[in-house]
């Protein structure tokens, strides 16, 4: 889809500046999520939380990280990235 495309290219623009960043890629992220694909929407959140683990979006990304697992059909990875595991 051109959105994705747009979106993806955004990020990847600013993928140097910390706070831009950050919010590009849970956006980008999000937007792939509201399209059910969550294995691509996975790597997205994760590779937000480890990239800034301490960032503003963290938590929703760790929220996100469970949503999508579930998405995926397992529940006990999802229960796990809620408890922060």
């Amino acid at each position: 889809d051109r959105n994705i495309r747009g979106a993806c290219r955004l990020g990847e623009e600013i993928e140097n500046v910390r706070p831009l960043r950050e919010s590009a890629q849970f956006q980008v992220a999000d937007i792939v999520y509201a399209q059910k694909d969550f294995r691509a929407a996975l790597i997205e959140f994760e590779g937000l939380a480890a990239a800034v683990p301490n960032g503003a979006k963290t938590p929703d990304a760790l929220l996100k990280i469970g949503l999508c697992h579930r998405g995926l059909g397992d529940e006990k990875k999802a229960r796990a990235a809620w408890a922060g595991r």
